[in-house]
């Protein structure tokens, strides 16, 4: 089976050593992979390893993947094409790689992307568009109110550039879920609402790393780690990683749990990574 996997960053950037993994155990099972992404000439993941995947570099023309991406996509011939979040680019870019060479479409989730509309400079609100077509089987009612309630000025202003919004963009969103055969996720609440929400198979992805066995090194490590930044001995250590947004809201509930947390295990630190 040949899966091509659509990617918005730089293989140099930390995900791609999870990817790299999946990408090895896919090969053990005669699988092949390639992935769309940007890129420059340094093919190196973060951290010096060699990628065990093919590279198509992601360009576009215009609205469009540029000529030479589309060949060399239609050229790999996927079975699968995996979007690796519902984002805009990397939704644009799924959508046309799975209309020209006819693959299933398949969606990764490792968060609940569509409340981030909710906070994105009032541009749009998932709850006012989102909502009728979050939804397993849509009308024709459905359809044109999730039309009339769009923010037209700004979709239109949208199309011309898949760079424009780096979000979820709420008409490609629609677009890719309805359009997928199914998806996968992280963590399981994720394919638990994934499933009840569109009624479609939902495959939890492995864990990159098997915590309950860690390597001698990696436990030298954390205990170096841990004597560098003070933490107790023994203590829960909560690791917050990611991006914090000027227009998302989380880390108030975030410092709110945690103090709740904190009154019953008071030599619990957080670690902002």
């Amino acid at each position: 089976m040949r899966i091509l996997v659509v990617h918005e960053c730089d293989i140099r950037f930390a995900a791609f050593r999870y990817l790299n993994e999946l990408v090895r155990k896919l090969q053990d099972h005669g699988d092949r992979v390639a992935v769309l992404c940007p890129h420059d000439d340094l093919f190196e993941l973060a951290g010096g390893a060699a990628p065990a995947f093919e590279i198509i570099p992601m360009a576009f023309e215009g609205p469009w993947l540029a000529r030479s991406a589309k060949h060399r996509i239609v050229h790999f011939a996927p079975d699968i094409v995996h979007s690796w979040n519902p984002r805009h680019l990397e939704a644009r870019a799924a959508l046309e790689a799975a209309v020209a060479t006819s693959a299933r479409l398949v969606v990764h989730y490792e968060d609940p992307e569509d409340l981030l509309l909710d906070e994105a400079s009032g541009v749009v609100k998932a709850s006012n568009c989102l909502r009728w077509v979050n939804k397993p089987k849509l009308t024709g009612a459905d359809v044109e109110a999730f039309f009339r309630e769009l923010n037209w000025p700004w979709v239109l202003s949208t199309l011309g550039d898949p760079r424009t919004w780096n979000l979820v963009h709420p008409l490609f969103y629609a677009l890719l879920n309805h359009l997928a055969s199914g998806f996968t996720a992280i963590w399981h609440p994720m394919v638990a609402l994934l499933s009840e929400r569109f009624d479609k198979r939902v495959a939890l992805l492995p864990y990159g790393i098997d915590f309950a066995r860690p390597p001698e090194p990696g436990i030298r490590e954390a205990r170096r780690i841990r004597e560098e930044l003070g933490l107790p001995p023994g203590s829960f250590v909560f690791l917050r990683a990611g991006t914090v947004y000027r227009h998302a809201h989380d880390q108030e509930i975030l410092l709110a749990g945690f103090d709740r947390h904190r009154r019953s295990f008071p030599d619990s630190r957080l670690v902002i990574c």
